[in-house]
């Protein structure tokens, strides 16, 4: 029988540091769910944790440019008034 030992490492962060390292996670997860087309044009980071809290929780919201239009030809004629 083997018995194996799991070693859990901490590493201390400052406030600022959290929130960079949350808000550039976030961002990456967002960047790989969209699509090519839209493009990011504003962010904002929301600190969803009390002080009191040993784990730093955001909420990144992201405001975002995509074409929609789709082309369609012009019809003319006598459906097409």
């Amino acid at each position: 029988m083997k018995i194996k030992e799991q070693a859990i490492k901490t590493t201390e962060y400052s406030e600022e540091q959290a929130v960079e390292i949350a808000r550039s996670r976030a961002m990456k997860i967002l960047t790989e769910r969209m699509k090519e087309t839209q493009k990011i044009t504003d962010s904002r980071v929301d600190i969803l944790s009390s002080p009191s809290d040993p784990i730093l929780r955001v909420k990144v919201g992201a405001e975002t440019i995509e074409n929609i239009a789709v082309a369609q030809p012009i019809q003319t004629g006598r459906n097409g008034n």
